[in-house]
């Protein structure tokens, strides 16, 4: 998870990464297990899904509009394209 959080931060466009573009909430989950748009997915389509909970509000820097939520999408699409296509090690 770390190499992903990792990926994500470098592929980000530099004016929409944060100091700290990840962090482990302090507050309980809001979704329970098995309700996600994700699950809904896998459990119609069988296709696997990817959830990212992102700032409504943006950067200290600024706020975000919805262009540059699509570029942020498209950084997510980039980083699981390419940790999709690299071989795995043996045993993984």
């Amino acid at each position: 998870m770390q190499d992903f959080a990792e990926r994500f931060h470098e592929a980000l466009p530099e004016e929409l990464a944060g100091e700290t573009s990840w962090t482990t909430p302090s507050y309980p989950s809001r979704y329970t297990v098995g309700t996600t748009v994700s699950n809904w997915f896998y459990d119609n389509f069988a296709l696997p899904g990817v959830g990212l909970e992102t700032s409504y509000q943006g950067t200290p820097d600024r706020d975000y509009s919805l262009t540059d939520y699509h570029r942020i999408g498209g950084a997510l699409a980039t980083v699981l394209a390419e940790l999709v296509q690299e071989p795995r090690a043996q045993g993984a």
